[in-house]
Formats: structure tokens, C-alpha cells, sequence
């Protein structure tokens, strides 16, 4: 009975099937054909699943993610794991009701980029904290993940301890920024509040919506063309006129086309 009560629970809670029971009710109704004596005891596995730290590990390398997450369990302990190898993947994970606290991404997907992942839910999913975990040692693309909402940038030649070290700070709420980046973050900020055209702050994201906008496409339109969800533009949407100082889409509208963002309507 006990290793068919396991075999319940940890397939209710694999992270990586996507497939979970999204209440302890539902596991006790598919429980309903065993002796009703075991359910305490499945509440208190539950829970006490429920209180262990949520790892994503987001890396096209399942090498990498095999490492990570030894490296992790050998110095930080027990966790539960989620993968994802692909910014789809990601997507449907971090979108999904697991409440992640750590996510540990790869900017380099594949064809794709994780600094997509960030763009899309960095700022929105206050819960999950995003630490970078890449082989790109650059300042430039530390500094364009630091500003798109990391709370953190190693390089994976980096010592292990280095990266335990900022696992650590980052799901203790504190940021873990390499020197060198930290002081490129300086001068960028500085550099890009000497701007005189707002739509210049705006992320690639942000600009991309805002020219859709500006030639009469509705949210849910953009929101297709992206391949986005509506409420992902709708972060979008918010950030453009928080950073621009517009007011509506008739204001992106004009704003775009004095800019030379869009071309004019033929007369």
C-alpha cells in the first residue's frame, strides 16, 4: 500500500509532467478505491511537499540540468524540480499553477532566447525569482537580463560553490550581480536617462506591441501575432505608456507615426 501511495503522490506532483492535481481533494477522490485509513497520512506527505522550494530549470542540456540539480540537492538539500528545455516549455510551466520560487535559466535555447522568458514574466510572476545561469559571459548580456528582471547572472564557468552561493542569495530576495556588471548597469542607467525619446527605454517586446498598436491592431490581435497571451500584452501594454507617458492607444498611434516608428497611411 505505502508504494502504491508513493507512486500517487509523486506522479501528482511531478513538475514535469504538467499533468498535476491542482488540489489535495482531487488526490484523495482518485485515492477513493483505497482503504480510506491511508488518507491522513497522503495529506501529510502532501503537505509537507507542498512547503519544499520549487526549482525550475530551464536549459536546452539535459547534461546541465541533470548537474544543476545534483549540485543543488548535494548542498542545498531535498527540492522539487520542474525542467523545461525550450521557451515553449518554459512558457507552459511558469504559466502553469506550480507557485515556482526559483527559476534557472539558459539565455541560449536552441534557436531561441531566454531573455524572452524574462521579458515575458520576470516583471509579472512576482513569486518566481529568475537567476541566469549561461555560458555567455558578456557585460552586454548580463546587463540586458539584469534590466529585463533577473535577480541574478552567473556564468556555468563559474566555480559550483559560486553558483550554489547565488542560488542561495537569490531565493533568499537578494540580488547577485558580478562586479562588472553591476557597474555596466550604472553607466546604462544613466545612459538611458539622458534620452530624449521615450519609446528608446521601451524592451523589444514593449516596441514590437507598440508598433502593432500604433497601425490599429487590437490587443488580442497583437497578442496573436506575438504568440503571446492577452494578458502577457497586457504587462506590455502597461509598461509602454508607464515608460512613454501616453495615455492611450490613440496616443501610441500619433506618437509612432511622429517618430517614424510606423509609415503614414497612403492618402
Amino acid at each position: 500500500m505505502k508504494r502504491k501511495l508513493d507512486l500517487l503522490i509523486n506522479g501528482w506532483y511531478n513538475l514535469q509532467t504538467g499533468r498535476e492535481f491542482t488540489s489535495t481533494a482531487k488526490v484523495a477522490l482518485a485515492l477513493s478505491s483505497y482503504d480510506s485509513c491511508c488518507l491522513p497520512k497522503l495529506s501529510r506527505l502532501i503537505e509537507g511537499k507542498e512547503k519544499m522550494t520549487k526549482i525550475l530549470l530551464i536549459d536546452d542540456h539535459a547534461i546541465v540540468r541533470r548537474g544543476l540539480r545534483n549540485e543543488i540537492e548535494e548542498h542545498l538539500g531535498q527540492m522539487h524540480f520542474g525542467e523545461a528545455e525550450s521557451v515553449i516549455e518554459a512558457r507552459t510551466a511558469l504559466e502553469s499553477d506550480i507557485p515556482w520560487d526559483l527559476a534557472l535559466l539558459d539565455i541560449g535555447l536552441g534557436k531561441e532566447s531566454g531573455l524572452d522568458v524574462l521579458e515575458e514574466f520576470a516583471l509579472s510572476i512576482k513569486r518566481t525569482r529568475f537567476l541566469v545561469v549561461t555560458h555567455f559571459p558578456g557585460q552586454e548580456m548580463g546587463v540586458k537580463a539584469m534590466q529585463l528582471g533577473a535577480f541574478g547572472y552567473v556564468c556555468k564557468t563559474d566555480p559550483p560553490d559560486q553558483i550554489i552561493q547565488a542560488i542561495k542569495q537569490v531565493l533568499a530576495g537578494k540580488k547577485y550581480v558580478p562586479d562588472s556588471i553591476t557597474m555596466q548597469l550604472v553607466t546604462e542607467s544613466g545612459r538611458l536617462q539622458s534620452h530624449d525619446l521615450p519609446h528608446e527605454r521601451l524592451s523589444r517586446r514593449e516596441l514590437q506591441l507598440m508598433k502593432l498598436l500604433a497601425h490599429g491592431e487590437s490587443q488580442k490581435e497583437a497578442a496573436d501575432m506575438m504568440g503571446l497571451n492577452i494578458k502577457t500584452v497586457g504587462t506590455y501594454h502597461t509598461g509602454i505608456l508607464r515608460k512613454t507617458g501616453l495615455a492611450s492607444d490613440v496616443d501610441i498611434a500619433h506618437y509612432a507615426l511622429r517618430h517614424n516608428l510606423i509609415l503614414a497611411p497612403a492618402a
